[in-house]
């Protein structure tokens, strides 16, 4: 018996590897986010993607007929509970950095699209500290300005790793990034993006933080888990992001998009 079920095995292996390295299947049904952080001329690594390839991921997008979707989209998802459009894709950036407004954007605008941004408000107009980098970060002049088809939202405060951090620091972090963009009179959706895609893996512990961001009104929450939500996404603090890297191939951003981790 075990002789015919190991050749079966393999087989659907390697019938599932072709067809997922040649995008031969359907792509799955759900709904996207795609997780970006700088956009420049001519770089792509593993945080950055280059001007050149992230119009050709647009225009995939766009040809492919995916449903792109704004935050505030997704909010009035999540408050009505009904469901999205079959295939929506939520184009997100993290840190807020300037080439948002001088790269991204006009991309943005050549197909129309809207973004959601997640801003590090200790760090508006500075640079990426956390990294001990020198990348500058759009100002609170800059924020303002962006058409109304790009939502912002929270990446904290003091970008902090809330996986390692005791939870009255993540409390005070949430608390400080919302009365920062009040203060300046800055608009943003209630969403928090968890610095390093990291939260407490203890249940217990993760519950307790779930409990804070109720009591300080964040309505969801993104991680990164390179995979693929459910239309009507559950847990909606646990939101999955697909990590979008310069430092692959198209072909792989597009088996990214279609099937999220197989």
């Amino acid at each position: 018996m075990e002789a015919y079920i190991i050749p079966i095995i393999l087989g659907t292996i390697i019938i599932a590897s072709v067809c997922y390295y040649f995008t031969w299947l359907p792509a799955r049904t759900g709904f996207r986010v795609l997780m970006y952080h700088h956009i420049k001329p001519n770089k792509n690594d593993g945080l950055c993607v280059s001007t050149h390839n992230f119009d050709r991921h647009l225009n995939y997008l766009k040809q492919n007929n995916y449903h792109i979707i704004s935050g505030k989209d997704l909010y009035n998802h999540l408050k009505s509970k009904s469901k999205l459009p079959i295939n929506s894709v939520l184009i997100t950036f993290d840190d807020a950095y300037q080439n948002f407004a001088e790269q991204a954007l006009p991309i943005l605008n050549k197909y129309n699209m809207p973004a959601l941004v997640f801003v590090p408000t200790a760090y508006i107009g500075e640079v990426n500290k956390w990294d001990q980098g020198q990348e500058p970060l759009m100002n609170a002049d800059t924020l303002k300005s962006l058409p109304p088809k790009v939502d912002l939202a929270l990446h904290c405060h003091q970008h902090i790793n809330y996986g390692k951090s005791m939870l009255n620091l993540i409390e005070d972090d949430i608390v400080s990034a919302g009365r920062t963009l009040d203060s300046l009179g800055i608009v943003y959706i209630p969403f928090l993006a968890y610095p390093y895609g990291a939260f407490p893996k203890n249940k217990k512990t993760f519950g307790l933080l779930k409990s804070i961001m109720k009591s300080r009104k964040i309505k969801a929450a993104f991680r990164i888990g390179n995979n693929i939500n459910l239309l009507k996404p559950k847990p909606k603090y646990l939101i999955k992001r697909l990590d979008i890297r310069g430092d692959e191939s198209f072909l792989a951003f597009k088996r990214k998009v279609k099937y999220g981790k197989l």
